[in-house]
C-alpha cells in the first residue's frame, strides 16, 4: 500500500510540474506566436550608386578604389524603379533616361530608352543595399536605397 501511495504522489507531482508545459509544439501552435516572416526586399524605390568593384584578370592592374569612389561620387547616379515596371536613371552630367525593367529570379532585365536590352545579375538585394553584377564588363555596381 505504501508503494501505491508513493507512486501516486510521484505521478501527481509529475503532472503538476508539467501542467503548463506542452511538448512537441511548432511555433504558432499553442502559447508562442509564430515568428514574423522576414520582409521581402524589393527593387521598387530610389537607389543611389555608391561604389563599383571590378574583377581584373591576373596580370592586369586594378583601378584605384579611391579614384573609383571619387568618380562615382562625381557622377551622382540614381536609379528609380517604379512599381509599374518603369525606371528612371539620372546623374550629374547625364541627361535623365527612362526605360523599363523586370526582375526574373536573380536577374534584372532592362530595356533602355532606345530599345537596348541588358541583363544584370542581382548579386545582393536587401532593404538598404543592391549589388548589380555585369558579367560582360566584369564589374559590380553597389547601390544604397535612398
Amino acid at each position: 500500500m505504501k508503494k501505491v501511495l508513493l507512486f501516486g504522489a510521484f505521478a501527481l507531482s509529475v503532472f503538476t510540474a508539467n501542467a503548463g508545459v506542452t511538448l512537441n509544439q511548432l511555433p504558432g501552435e499553442g502559447g508562442d506566436p509564430a515568428p514574423a516572416a522576414a520582409p521581402v526586399a524589393t527593387l521598387t524605390g530610389k537607389w543611389h550608386v555608391v561604389d563599383m568593384k571590378f574583377q581584373v584578370p591576373a596580370g592586369q592592374k586594378a583601378p584605384d578604389p579611391k579614384e573609383v569612389k571619387e568618380m562615382v561620387a562625381k557622377q551622382n547616379m540614381t536609379y528609380e524603379f517604379m512599381a509599374d515596371g518603369t525606371m528612371k536613371m539620372t546623374g550629374d552630367g547625364h541627361d535623365a533616361e527612362s526605360g523599363t525593367y523586370k526582375k526574373v529570379g536573380n536577374k534584372l532585365e532592362t530595356v533602355g530608352p532606345k530599345g537596348e536590352k541588358e541583363t544584370l545579375d542581382i548579386a545582393k538585394l536587401t532593404d538598404k543595399e543592391l549589388h548589380l553584377s555585369l558579367k560582360k564588363e566584369k564589374m559590380t555596381i553597389i547601390l544604397e536605397k535612398m
